[in-house]
């Protein structure tokens, strides 16, 4: 099953926002005011600098993965989507790699959508260092790895 791990750091900064949004609302006070904008557009800034560093963390990965790991077959025992970018769906693949069950994330192709159903099995590449990271087929994405 796939779930998200919440840094406590990044929760704090939203948490505080919304205490300073409260209190510029009760107080109505210049000095409040001006401190929830801060509060709001530096947390921004802090969410959006998060999600672009994993963003090019997870590409740099799958990028090495694809280029240096060991190439195997993986059986799909679970297939959901979750969201989609540009019409293509990210899928949720639960897949069995070498006796090992890898939950993993990726952004298929519409048109190869029909080729990560349960029950079938797709190329894949394992990582060397770490065989729960698994890299599905560079066919199967939108744009690949490179």
């Amino acid at each position: 099953m796939f779930t998200m791990k919440v840094n406590p750091l990044v929760l704090l900064p939203g948490t505080l926002f919304w205490v300073a949004v409260v209190a510029a609302v009760v107080t109505r006070e210049p000095v409040v005011i001006g401190l929830a904008v801060l509060l709001g557009l530096g947390t921004f800034a802090g969410f959006a600098i998060v999600a672009v560093t994993k963003g090019n963390a997870d590409r740099a990965t799958k990028k090495r993965v694809w280029a240096e790991g060991s190439p195997a077959t993986a059986r799909i025992l679970a297939s959901r989507t979750n969201g989609s970018l540009n019409n293509d769906p990210y899928v949720e693949l639960d897949l069995e790699v070498g006796g090992r069950t890898v939950a993993l994330r990726q952004l298929i192709s519409q048109i190869q959508l029909s080729k990560v159903q349960q029950g079938l099995e797709i190329d894949v590449k394992v990582d060397v260092l770490d065989p729960d990271v698994v890299v599905v087929d560079e066919a199967l994405t939108p744009r690949g790895y490179s």
